[in-house]
């Protein structure tokens, strides 16, 4: 069925991932549902969502809507054979469920049930995960809940951040919708319930969820555990909301510290690479002589 005619549903870097990977296997969106443009960076400018970005650049008509049941009818005249939601950001109602011939399937970046939610590729990389990979779910009314399709797992080298492992994920994502457009169908009917007594599940990431203290920072904490999590929040909120400290300088004042890159050294969390706050970014030995 390699002629299926489908909606694409995405906001950020994975969808669009996933969509040139679709593309490079001559796959195309009819059209793409993305968010409103929204502020973005230190002077809030607004800023179209990365997938309506790619959608110009292809030639495809891109529907930003605040809500979804207002394109109820839109999405309609479209007869689509199937939604494909990667990345989106939103639950989609169950009015829009119903809407495609064969349903929605879900484009997830994680081995399901395991990392249900919002930030699977974080909670990864913050478990100390030995293997991660894709699942392709068919849609229900329950968040990452739907009968799984078809999942691919990758080895986790325990050095990735966010932004690698986004990047390797929506690719193989890519990978895998391009085959199972093959025999969707087929796949479809054969289905598989999830197990739901192992799933687990992941939550929001706040800004504040990168704090890391101080004694650790500085080396000071002989706890290995502890500091190996430290090093893992450093690459699971790369690049963003990123990872930070607070530190004192020498007049007392403090210093609100971004930790870009880190090692660990000897069983303790050593910080390599960071970024004073309204500085340029300079290394960890560089801050302690200039700063503290």
């Amino acid at each position: 069925m390699s002629k299926t005619n489908f909606i694409f549903f995405g906001t950020g870097e994975f969808a669009v991932g996933v969509l040139n990977e679709l593309k490079n296997h001559g796959i195309v969106p009819k059209m793409i549902v993305t968010k409103p443009d929204a502020p973005s960076g230190r002077h809030l400018m607004l800023t179209p969502p990365a997938i309506k970005v790619w959608a110009d650049e292809n030639g495809i008509e891109a529907l930003q809507a605040e809500k979804l049941t207002s394109i109820v009818k839109k999405l309609s005249t479209f007869n689509a054979d199937v939604f494909l939601v990667s990345d989106f950001g939103k639950i989609i109602p169950s009015e829009i469920l119903q809407i495609p011939r064969l349903g929605v399937l879900i484009t997830h970046q994680s081995l399901l049930p395991k990392h249900r939610g919002t930030s699977p590729i974080q909670y990864a990389i913050l478990n100390g995960d030995k293997e991660t990979g894709v699942s392709i779910i068919l849609s229900d009314d329950q968040i990452d809940h739907g009968k799984v399709l078809t999942q691919d797992r990758i080895e986790l080298t325990l050095t990735e951040t966010s932004k690698d492992l986004e990047n390797t994920l929506s690719k193989l994502g890519g990978e895998m919708l391009a085959r199972l457009f093959e025999s969707l169908e087929e796949s479809i009917e054969q289905a598989e319930p999830q197990d739901d007594s192992k799933a687990t599940f992941t939550q929001k990431i706040k800004k504040t969820d990168g704090f890391i203290e101080s004694e650790i920072c500085l080396g000071l904490s002989e706890d290995e555990e502890v500091n190996m999590k430290a090093e893992r929040k450093v690459r699971a909120y790369f690049p963003t909301p990123i990872a930070f400290t607070i530190l004192k300088s020498k007049n007392g004042k403090e210093i609100r510290l971004q930790i870009l890159k880190a090692i660990m050294e000897q069983k303790r969390f050593t910080p390599t690479l960071v970024r004073p706050e309204g500085k340029k970014e300079m290394s960890f030995e560089d801050f302690l002589r200039g700063f503290l």
